[in-house]
């Protein structure tokens, strides 16, 4: 179950079915990747598909995804069914009724309603909220993912990426979040220029588990990210270089560091990120 308080339903479908198309693709060699990042894409699967290798990845991943809809493998929700917390709590149980196994996904929980919650400002809300999971989750017996905020980094740490990754005290509003969840996972770019150079389709992103209570392991993951089909690709290794505290461009002369300025001491100039997004799971 899909549950997202932001984007509409059909806005989260497209991107599915725009994912799927994407993993649908025969194996392709390294020349005809190019080919397909530019052809499956959210955009441009909205209009007619005239490429025949698109068109029957397409049809697969249609097909795959109208057969979870009718099974009820997958129901998706959005903010006009499940604006308040009564709401969720009644989808969830009545899915849990019907079948086994149920996962279930809340996207933009900060935007959730809590109808008890009369007094107190966002820090109480979001602790509300973190509460109303844990207890979704041990009723229920079921896990649930949700995203969270975090806070931008500043001029002094740097950007978020590998140099400066987020972590649970990150998380805005409310510490409750990462205190209730069993498993608490970051994600971040490995090299915050190349993710985002705009020339650059697949950059590297990293997800870490900074939080398991599951079992002893944490670590991180790397993932190729195409950005045009918004799909993530595990990898072994990160493709983008590693990252340096060095953001001079190519060809550009050192600078001398003056203390103090620009809030470093070191004279470094540094850039603020507000793009990660870390996922609490509970089981």
């Amino acid at each position: 179950m899909y549950i997202s308080l932001d984007d509409p339903r059909g806005t989260v479908s497209s991107s599915m079915l725009t994912n799927l198309t994407f993993q649908s693709w025969e194996k392709v060699t390294a020349e005809e990747q190019r080919s397909r990042n530019s052809m499956v894409q959210v955009n441009a699967l909205k209009k007619r598909i005239t490429d025949q290798r698109t068109k029957k990845a397409f049809s697969i991943a249609s097909g795959t995804l109208l057969n979870w809809a009718e099974s009820g493998r997958l129901d998706i929700r959005d903010i006009e069914d499940a604006n308040t917390a009564g709401k969720v709590e009644n989808i969830i149980r009545a899915t849990c009724e019907r079948f086994p196994n149920v996962l279930v996904v809340i996207d933009a929980l900060f935007n959730l309603d809590i109808e008890d919650q009369t007094a107190g400002g966002i820090r109480e809300a979001n602790i509300a909220r973190a509460n109303l999971l844990k207890q979704l989750a041990d009723v229920y017996k079921v896990p649930i993912f949700t995203t969270a905020e975090i806070r931008k980094a500043d001029s002094k740490t740097g950007p978020r990426d590998m140099r400066n990754p987020p972590r649970m005290g990150d998380i805005m509003e409310s510490g409750k979040f990462a205190y209730n969840a069993n498993v608490v996972f970051m994600l971040y770019p490995f090299n915050h220029e190349a993710f985002t150079d705009n020339g650059n389709n697949s950059p590297s992103l990293v997800i870490e588990v900074v939080k398991n209570k599951l079992s002893s392991w944490k670590g991180q993951r790397y993932f190729d990210f195409y950005k045009s089909s918004q799909y993530l690709s595990p990898t072994d290794s990160p493709k983008d270089p590693k990252p340096t505290n060095d953001t001079r461009k190519a060809g550009e002369p050192e600078a001398k560091p003056k203390a103090g300025a620009n809030g470093g001491g070191d004279g470094t100039k540094k850039e603020n990120s507000g793009f990660i997004t870390p996922i609490s799971a509970r089981k």
